[in-house]
């Protein structure tokens, strides 16, 4: 899930670099390479496989944007007569992209009215995570795993990480006034893993969830399509959250013993905390809003497996919230009541047009070509 593009000056760097062209020239060489090598394969097996090569190494030096080299990929797949077109663009019929879609909508509207810059300072701001540094680390890795299962990893990072650096900037003075000997010309350990808990923790927390990042929910679906087996939100998180929990914990450990902080407590963290926190004012109706579509979207996610646990797996409740209310439409249903959400005369509504029209839906594209290719 990608958030909103923002426009930046126009670069000086030239549009083809030396990567790029040796890349743009290595692409079709070693496909045509693959395709007239032999091999014991089936034509569409060695034709895929010569696909496959040449939209990776694209992938690798970006001679032309990943998500068109993602569908090139896919329109070699059919002029290569792997298979039929219906069957490798029907992926953009999948009830899989549109849980993407609602997804980005949802992320979207966080990061427009800051909703998750609120929670965060919200959960370092309970007693006795704020005055010292290793809890202050553990708890922002712990809010961007257990963010990361409900909203795209890249997107939870985004939103914290300006976090972290306005309160790296705001409690340093305090670090270097307990430690004196420490040189400013080299970065706080304190600041490095409270960086590296963020980005980290989110990736593992994706795991904990079908629809925590693109690729599980691209990996989900070829495994239902396949195999012929449901796999409910309550079944996938049975499984993951134990081995997300041991992974989080060993993260933790890991980065705080390779940038073990300078000092222990902060005494003054607090009151940095509640500075920021009085800086934000009060919760605007448009973070409101988001608030309740977002925890409709996770109780409607859930509500399945809650089910299952009360009545029974496959009890009358259970099938029918599977067969009328799955990921994909629970997603659509909350993104568009978003736009149906009044925040004032002047704004509108929660979300508008013009705030979709800015998304970058390239992973919509890419998400689309490993999965055509595993089917």
């Amino acid at each position: 899930m990608a958030l909103p593009e923002t426009k930046t000056p126009t670069s000086n760097k030239p549009p083809f670099t030396r990567t790029k062209v040796i890349g743009l020239l290595l692409g079709p060489t070693l496909m045509l390479a693959i395709l007239m090598i032999p091999l014991s394969l089936t034509w569409e097996q060695q034709a895929l496989l010569a696909v496959i090569f040449m939209t990776v190494t694209y992938w690798i030096t970006q001679p032309i944007p990943i998500p068109v080299t993602s569908i090139l990929g896919l329109t070699l797949t059919v002029v290569f007569n792997v298979a039929p077109a219906r069957t490798v663009f029907g992926a953009f019929s999948s009830p899989t992209l549109f849980l993407l879609i609602g997804g980005f909508m949802i992320t979207l509207s966080m990061v427009k009215y800051g909703l998750g810059q609120r929670v965060a300072l919200g959960v370092l701001s309970l007693p006795g995570i704020g005055h010292s540094t290793t809890r202050i680390i553990f708890a922002f890795g712990l809010l961007a795993a257990l963010l990361s299962g409900v909203i795209d990893n890249g997107a939870v990072a985004s939103m914290l990480v300006p976090i972290a650096i306005g309160l790296v900037q705001a409690l340093s003075p305090d670090i270097h006034e307990k430690r004196p000997d420490l040189s400013n010309h080299h970065p706080l350990r304190f600041a490095t893993a409270l960086m590296l808990i963020t980005a980290y923790g989110a990736t593992v927390g994706a795991l904990m969830t079908p629809f925590g990042d693109a690729t599980n929910m691209v990996g989900r679906e070829f495994i239902q399509a396949e195999f012929d087996v449901l796999i409910s939100v309550g079944s996938w998180m049975a499984l993951a959250v134990p081995i997300v929990a041991v992974l989080f914990l060993l993260l933790v450990t890991i980065v705080i013993l390779i940038n073990r902080p300078e000092v222990r407590t902060l005494p003054n963290a607090q009151q940095h905390l509640a500075e920021h926190r009085r800086q934000l004012g009060r919760m605007s109706r448009g973070e409101k809003n988001t608030a309740i579509a977002f925890g409709l979207a996770v109780f409607l996610w859930l509500l399945p497996a809650l089910m299952a646990l009360i009545f029974g797996h496959g009890s009358a409740p259970h099938l029918f919230l599977v067969q009328r209310l799955p990921p994909p439409v629970v997603a659509i249903l909350v993104a568009c009541s978003l736009f149906l959400m009044p925040v004032n005369r002047t704004e509108g509504f929660t979300l508008r047009w013009r705030d979709v029209r800015q998304m970058d839906w390239a992973p919509c594209c890419w998400s689309v070509a490993p999965w055509r290719w595993a089917t």
